[in-house]
């Protein structure tokens, strides 16, 4: 004689034999899901980092795209801000900011539209963003008469030390201090500085750059913008910058969150 088990035991026996069989494929999938022995850090190269291919340790997967990372930390970054880790598109509508100036008025990007504006993203204590003013003055010099500014947003976390800087410098181009509550080096997803960005006359990004930046190609990109605006470049490139939160790595970097970063 056969006995027969309650309706109620059976359903629960049916739908504990479907969960393991589901998770037993699941896993199966994720295990048969490889990835190259060698390729470019997803997070290193949107920072600026530049170290070419490396061996992979950890992967992603956002939005059916696969993502390497040459440590588990990079792959940590990534995983909890995807979106500030992608590849830049152009043209893109530069986020609405608010930034203030040095006496403490509140200024718009919008004050600024009908000019191409060249965003730079420094701080008083990131040497390679000091390095590049020299030159960001004599693009302003050169294009200032031609509808371009260059606006430096400063990001440091003690902008009472931005004016005294300021004064040893003479700079020929407005600086703007970033704001604490709705940060523009947030709204932009910086994560390294130096960081650039290059607007049209519409206040659309065209194009921008992460770390060193080739004086030669800042000065393609702006006579391409001001003599065509239809015919923007667009474009990202990625060079040496500084991590904000204040490590150095080879060639000078700072990480834009400011965490652990100690402002000199």
């Amino acid at each position: 004689m056969i006995s027969r088990l309650p309706t109620p035991t059976i359903l629960i026996l049916s739908i504990w034999m479907a969960f393991v069989v589901s998770g037993t494929c699941v896993a199966d999938a994720r295990a048969q899901e490889t990835y190259p022995e060698r390729a470019v850090c997803q997070t290193c190269t949107m920072k600026g980092h530049g170290h070419g291919e490396e061996k992979v340790a950890a992967f992603s997967r956002y939005e059916g795209t696969s993502y390497y990372f040459c440590s588990q930390g990079c792959k940590e970054e990534f995983d909890a801000d995807p979106v500030g880790f992608l590849p830049p598109v152009f043209p893109r509508p530069a986020p609405a900011v608010q930034l203030r100036s040095l006496d403490g008025a509140s200024v718009s990007l919008d004050q600024y539209r009908g000019r191409v504006v060249l965003l730079d993203f420094w701080a008083t204590w990131c040497k390679p963003c000091v390095k590049a003013m020299p030159e960001l003055a004599k693009l302003q010099e050169r294009f200032g008469g031609r509808g371009f500014t260059v606006l430096g947003i400063s990001i440091d976390e003690k902008p009472e030390k931005v004016p005294p800087f300021l004064e040893k410098r003479h700079l020929p181009y407005p600086v703007l201090l970033d704001t604490t509550d709705e940060p523009a080096w947030s709204s932009f997803r910086v994560k390294s500085i130096p960081a650039v960005f290059l607007l049209d006359r519409k206040g659309a990004v065209q194009a921008q750059w992460i770390g060193d930046v080739s004086t030669d190609d800042l000065t393609q990109r702006i006579e391409e913008l001001l003599s065509a605006p239809g015919e923007a470049s667009r474009s990202v490139e990625v060079g040496r910058s500084v991590e904000m939160d204040g490590s150095t790595e080879t060639g000078g970097t700072e990480e834009a969150d400011g965490s652990g970063a100690t402002p000199q």
